[in-house]
């Protein structure tokens, strides 16, 4: 079969490097054409692929393929259909009809997508909220499939393991910036953004990649060169995240990294993270206190950041009376006020009506909920970990998201629920989390 996959593939490559003609955009079909016979012979093996590519195919956002659809869009239009054949599986069905609290998450997401699809009687643009509504769908068949099918405990370190993996280029190109000089210059601050759109994208992630260090580094035991490896990754993390000077960031990762401190931890742990930490706030200081006088400072449209987000966001308020209820449609804010909105609690509002926020909250707070509670519960120190991490991580989303535009970012979004889905379903006894009734079927 492995002698039938690869003649298959390397034909596909070989017509899709015909089909080129040489262009760049050309190669790119290529790529997609010789993934195909690999989706369709071994759909478990697209997971893992998409997840590590997936960052980097911000790089291609500007060409077009098939009229308005770029790589990053074709590509999470491609796991939506593989993912949703994967849960249509009988094994996931019954497991999720066992684990009552991933149905109640999933009936609590189905009632969010109820009012996504309510807001549809007010947009002005159709496809554009369709466009949308295909983005929210790939976040939930992201968290339902890594709940299921990687919640074993190895399974959630190779969950982990992708997350590395998948920032190794991001990572590369930020630090090649640094050295370079070419970051993106803002307010007199030379801004990394990696192979993302822009910095506070890759801030983002590199919270997200913080998190997963942390996780493997106290998994299991691991090999000095292991260990070495990670902690090198860890730091090279932290000094990324420092030079994208993304203050929602930066205060969402010292909130939720404080939460994951003092929650459950041991007497000699507690005092190594706090260790840790007052260095690096020490050598950090005079980065934070430089980007964080921009706060009062000059900004966009000669007002200070701060004045500037408070009058966005008093236009939003304003503008969600209109439609209090199911919103102006998904989409359309940045179509409507031709600008992000830097909150996406407000977003949300605008675009679904209050009852979609209220949904949208409750699904992200039951999950945060649920994980500690599952950590203060459990025995295991490696279920705590999970838990606690699946907690932590749905902190830091939420309170990067009061500043920041997470929900409009479709690779922040699969990344995290991914990992969130996988920890939140570790499958141990201690966790009180039914085991997946699948078959560990994960590359």
């Amino acid at each position: 079969m492995a002698f039938v996959i690869g003649g298959v593939v390397i034909l596909a490559f070989l017509i899709g490097a015909l089909l080129s003609l040489g262009e760049p955009l050309g190669w790119g079909a290529a790529a997609i054409l010789t993934l195909a016979p690999v989706i369709l012979m071994r759909p478990y093996l697209f997971f893992p692929v998409f997840l590590v590519a997936r960052p980097v195919l911000d790089i291609f956002a500007g060409q077009r393929l098939m009229g308005s659809f770029n790589f990053a869009a074709i590509m999470t239009l491609a796991w939506l259909v593989v993912g949703m054949g994967l849960l249509a599986r009988r094994d996931f069905l019954r497991a999720l009809r066992r684990n009552k609290t991933l149905l109640a998450l999933n009936l609590i997401f189905c009632g969010y997508l109820f009012f996504c699809l309510s807001s549809f009687l007010h947009t002005r643009e159709t496809m554009a909220s369709f466009s949308d509504l295909t983005r929210l769908l790939s976040l939930g068949v992201s968290f339902n499939y890594a709940a299921f099918y990687f919640s074993k405990p190895q399974q959630v370190k190779k969950m982990a393991s992708l997350i590395v993996f998948s920032a190794i280029i991001p990572l590369g190109v930020g630090f090649f910036q640094i050295a370079t000089g070419s970051g993106e210059m803002e307010l007199g601050f030379r801004r990394i953004f990696g192979t993302f759109l822009h910095p506070n994208v890759f801030a983002e992630y590199l919270v997200l990649l913080f998190f997963a260090v942390l996780y493997l580094l106290g998994a299991g035991r691991l090999r000095a060169p292991a260990r070495l490896a990670l902690m090198v990754v860890l730091g090279l993390a932290v000094a990324a995240l420092v030079f994208t000077f993304t203050r929602g960031a930066w205060l969402a990762l010292f909130f939720s990294f404080a939460v994951f401190v003092f929650f459950k931890t041991s007497l000699r742990k507690f005092f190594f993270f706090i260790v840790i930490a007052i260095i690096i706030l020490g050598c950090l200081f005079p980065f934070v206190q430089k980007r964080f006088a921009d706060v009062s400072g000059p900004g966009e449209e000669e007002m200070s950041s701060w004045e500037w987000r408070l009058q966005q966001w008093r236009r939003t308020v304003s503008r969600v009376g209109e439609y209090p209820w199911i919103g102006h449609g998904l989409g359309m804010y940045e179509r409507d006020f031709r600008i992000m909105a830097h909150n996406d609690y407000l977003r949300i509002a605008y675009e679904t009506g209050l009852m979609g926020l209220l949904w949208y909250a409750v699904f992200f707070v039951s999950l945060s909920v649920s994980a500690l509670t599952r950590a203060l519960r459990a025995q295991d120190p490696s279920a705590v970990l999970a838990q606690k991490t699946a907690g932590c991580l749905v902190l830091a989303y939420l309170a990067m998201s009061a500043a920041d535009n997470l929900a409009r970012s479709t690779v922040i979004g699969i990344a995290f629920l991914s990992m969130i889905g996988s920890l939140f379903s570790f499958s141990a006894e201690e966790a009180g989390v039914a085991p997946a009734a699948g078959k560990d079927k994960t590359p």
